[in-house]
């Protein structure tokens, strides 16, 4: 894994990519997860928080899923295996706030697109 990959902290994120690191690389393994797939998975919405900030662009892996996808397949599955409890209601609002975030990502990014400067 790309250590954009495997950072736990915003202020990391930002130093890497201000070093060169791909914003946009992939990992080897099974699903070939950008870092943005990598944070939806572990509910971190301040590095997607950081990696937005950088014009992250929300591109699929290797099944054809976004980050955003990832997020909403994260709360469908580890929060029902987690059942009700404190560390289920933790990830919940992690995961909620990752999609938030994802969301706000996919608008901003099919609103560019289909965004046509005047002549």
């Amino acid at each position: 894994m790309a250590p954009l990959h495997i950072t736990t902290s915003p202020d990391i994120v930002n130093w890497l990519i201000k070093k060169g690191e791909c914003v946009n690389g992939t990992s080897a393994g099974r699903f070939n997860f950008t870092a943005l797939h990598h944070a939806a998975y572990t509910g971190r919405p301040d590095i997607i928080a950081a990696l937005i900030r950088h014009r992250i662009v929300d591109v699929k892996d290797q099944h054809g899923h976004t980050a955003l996808d990832v997020a909403r397949l994260v709360k469908a599955k580890k929060i029902s295996i987690l059942a009700d409890g404190c560390e289920a209601d933790k990830l919940s609002e992690r995961v909620n706030r990752s999609i938030k975030l994802l969301e706000a990502l996919h608008r901003k990014t099919v609103h560019t697109a289909n965004h046509k400067p005047e002549k």
